[in-house]
Protein backbone atom coordinates (compact mmCIF):
# COMPACT_ATOMS: atom_id res chain seq x y z
CA UNK A 1 0.00 0.00 0.00
CA UNK A 2 0.70 3.67 -0.84
CA UNK A 3 2.46 5.80 1.82
CA UNK A 4 -0.25 8.56 2.25
CA UNK A 5 0.85 11.80 3.24
CA UNK A 6 -0.80 14.94 4.82
CA UNK A 7 0.35 18.52 4.46
CA UNK A 8 -0.10 21.39 6.88
CA UNK A 9 -2.36 23.80 5.36
CA UNK A 10 -2.30 27.78 6.57
CA UNK A 11 -4.33 28.96 9.03
CA UNK A 12 -5.54 31.67 7.28
CA UNK A 13 -7.02 29.38 3.78
CA UNK A 14 -8.94 27.45 6.89
CA UNK A 15 -10.25 30.32 8.97
CA UNK A 16 -13.50 30.83 7.15
CA UNK A 17 -14.51 26.92 8.11
CA UNK A 18 -13.74 27.28 11.58
CA UNK A 19 -16.21 27.38 14.32
CA UNK A 20 -15.11 29.28 17.35
CA UNK A 21 -16.25 29.03 21.10
CA UNK A 22 -16.62 32.64 22.45
CA UNK A 23 -15.62 31.65 26.26
CA UNK A 24 -12.37 30.60 25.34
CA UNK A 25 -10.00 29.58 22.72
CA UNK A 26 -11.68 26.54 21.38
CA UNK A 27 -11.80 26.49 17.36
CA UNK A 28 -13.36 23.14 15.33
CA UNK A 29 -14.97 22.93 11.78
CA UNK A 30 -17.31 20.35 13.62
CA UNK A 31 -20.56 22.16 14.80
CA UNK A 32 -21.40 19.21 16.93
CA UNK A 33 -18.23 19.08 18.32
CA UNK A 34 -18.72 22.97 19.36
CA UNK A 35 -22.25 22.58 20.72
CA UNK A 36 -20.42 19.82 22.91
CA UNK A 37 -18.33 22.07 24.21
CA UNK A 38 -20.36 25.03 24.68
CA UNK A 39 -22.37 22.32 26.93
CA UNK A 40 -19.26 22.33 28.72
CA UNK A 41 -19.31 26.18 29.73
CA UNK A 42 -22.97 26.44 30.23
CA UNK A 43 -23.12 23.49 32.91
CA UNK A 44 -19.64 24.06 34.45
CA UNK A 45 -17.85 20.69 36.12
CA UNK A 46 -20.41 18.87 37.50
CA UNK A 47 -18.79 15.62 37.61
CA UNK A 48 -16.20 15.33 40.50
CA UNK A 49 -13.67 12.36 41.64
CA UNK A 50 -14.78 10.87 44.64
CA UNK A 51 -10.95 9.98 44.68
CA UNK A 52 -9.12 13.28 44.46
CA UNK A 53 -10.30 16.86 43.22
CA UNK A 54 -10.74 15.77 39.71
CA UNK A 55 -13.86 17.79 38.16
CA UNK A 56 -15.57 17.47 34.53
CA UNK A 57 -17.98 18.45 32.98
CA UNK A 58 -17.96 15.08 31.10
CA UNK A 59 -18.81 11.46 32.44
CA UNK A 60 -17.12 9.71 30.00
CA UNK A 61 -13.94 11.84 31.05
CA UNK A 62 -14.77 10.69 34.77
CA UNK A 63 -15.05 7.42 34.08
CA UNK A 64 -11.88 7.70 32.30
CA UNK A 65 -10.17 9.27 34.64
CA UNK A 66 -11.44 6.55 37.45
CA UNK A 67 -9.07 4.29 35.76
CA UNK A 68 -6.18 6.57 36.96
CA UNK A 69 -7.37 5.32 40.74
CA UNK A 70 -8.26 1.60 39.46
CA UNK A 71 -5.15 0.63 37.31
CA UNK A 72 -7.60 -0.81 34.96
CA UNK A 73 -6.82 -0.84 31.63
CA UNK A 74 -9.22 -2.39 29.18
CA UNK A 75 -7.51 -1.44 25.60
CA UNK A 76 -5.08 -3.80 24.17
CA UNK A 77 -3.26 -4.12 21.16
CA UNK A 78 -3.93 -6.84 18.79
CA UNK A 79 -0.14 -6.66 17.64
CA UNK A 80 1.44 -6.96 21.06
CA UNK A 81 0.62 -7.21 24.74
CA UNK A 82 0.36 -3.72 24.86
CA UNK A 83 -2.08 -2.55 27.76
CA UNK A 84 -4.27 0.93 27.89
CA UNK A 85 -6.42 2.78 30.01
CA UNK A 86 -7.68 4.97 27.29
CA UNK A 87 -9.12 4.21 23.82
CA UNK A 88 -6.81 7.11 22.35
CA UNK A 89 -3.51 5.96 23.81
CA UNK A 90 -4.34 2.84 22.02
CA UNK A 91 -4.90 4.58 18.84
CA UNK A 92 -1.83 6.93 19.11
CA UNK A 93 0.29 3.46 20.15
CA UNK A 94 -1.25 1.63 16.84
CA UNK A 95 -0.02 4.60 14.70
CA UNK A 96 3.19 5.44 16.19
CA UNK A 97 4.62 1.70 16.96
CA UNK A 98 2.67 -0.53 14.26
CA UNK A 99 1.20 1.72 11.37
CA UNK A 100 4.07 4.44 11.44
CA UNK A 101 4.91 3.55 7.63
CA UNK A 102 1.07 4.08 6.76
CA UNK A 103 0.58 7.45 6.90
CA UNK A 104 3.22 10.63 6.98
CA UNK A 105 2.27 14.42 7.98
CA UNK A 106 4.87 16.71 6.60
CA UNK A 107 4.84 20.35 7.77
CA UNK A 108 4.78 23.25 4.86
CA UNK A 109 7.30 25.16 6.76
CA UNK A 110 10.06 22.64 7.71
CA UNK A 111 11.33 19.29 6.59
CA UNK A 112 9.66 17.78 9.99
CA UNK A 113 6.97 14.62 9.75
CA UNK A 114 5.57 12.51 12.03
CA UNK A 115 2.77 9.86 11.91
CA UNK A 116 0.34 10.94 14.20
CA UNK A 117 -1.70 14.47 13.69
CA UNK A 118 -1.19 15.57 17.04
CA UNK A 119 2.30 15.60 16.96
CA UNK A 120 2.47 18.12 13.91
CA UNK A 121 -0.11 19.78 16.16
CA UNK A 122 2.34 20.24 18.86
CA UNK A 123 5.57 21.02 16.70
CA UNK A 124 3.59 23.67 14.74
CA UNK A 125 2.22 25.26 17.96
CA UNK A 126 5.84 25.18 19.49
CA UNK A 127 8.29 25.92 16.83
CA UNK A 128 6.03 27.59 14.23
CA UNK A 129 4.08 29.50 17.09
CA UNK A 130 1.03 28.12 15.98
CA UNK A 131 1.23 29.62 12.18
CA UNK A 132 -1.03 26.97 10.55
CA UNK A 133 -3.68 23.92 11.38
CA UNK A 134 -4.07 20.63 9.68
CA UNK A 135 -7.35 19.92 8.00
CA UNK A 136 -8.61 16.48 6.97
CA UNK A 137 -8.42 12.90 8.92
Amino acid sequence: MDDVVFRCTKQDDAQEKALKCVHCNYITEHRSYLQRHMKAHAEGKRYQCLECEYRTARSDHLNNHMRTHTSEKPFSCNQCDFRCAQQATLYNHLNRRHFKDKRTFMCEYCNYRCHIRADMNKHIRKVHEGRCILLGV
